[in-house]
C-alpha cells in the first residue's frame, strides 16, 4: 500500500452509517443493517467507492431483486454483494468484499 493509501485509510471516513442512512432515506427501500454498512464501507473506500458506486450497487440490486421476483423493500449486504459481482466482475466483487471485511476489522 502506498503512502497516499495508508493515509487515506487512516483518516475519518467521509461518510458515516448514519450519513448512508440519511442520504438513502429518500429513496424509501429498507436497508437492513448489514446493507447500511456495507454501503458506508463502499462509500469510504478509496479508488473504487463512493457515493455513486453505492447508487449503481443499489440500482442493480434493486433489478437483481424484481428479476428473482423477491420484495425490492429490504435490500441486504448479500444483495449488494451480489450485485457488485455483475458491476466489478466477480474478482472485483471478491476484492471490494475483502476490502470491506479489513476495513470493519481495523474499525473493531
Amino acid at each position: 500500500m502506498t503512502a497516499d493509501a495508508e493515509a487515506i485509510e487512516s483518516t475519518e471516513p467521509l461518510y458515516s452509517v448514519e450519513d448512508i442512512k440519511r442520504i438513502f432515506a429518500r429513496s424509501q427501500l429498507r436497508l437492513t443493517a448489514d446493507a447500511t454498512e456495507w454501503l458506508s464501507d463502499l462509500a469510504n473506500m478509496p479508488d473504487a467507492g463512493g457515493l455513486r458506486a453505492c447508487t449503481n450497487a443499489l440500482r442493480l440490486a434493486i433489478q437483481i431483486a424484481k428479476a428473482a421476483a423477491q420484495p425490492v423493500a429490504a435490500i441486504t449486504a448479500a444483495l449488494l454483494t451480489q450485485a457488485s459481482g455483475l458491476l466489478h466482475g466477480i474478482e472485483g466483487a471478491k476484492i471490494i468484499s475483502a476490502r470491506i471485511k479489513q476495513r470493519r476489522a481495523a474499525g473493531a
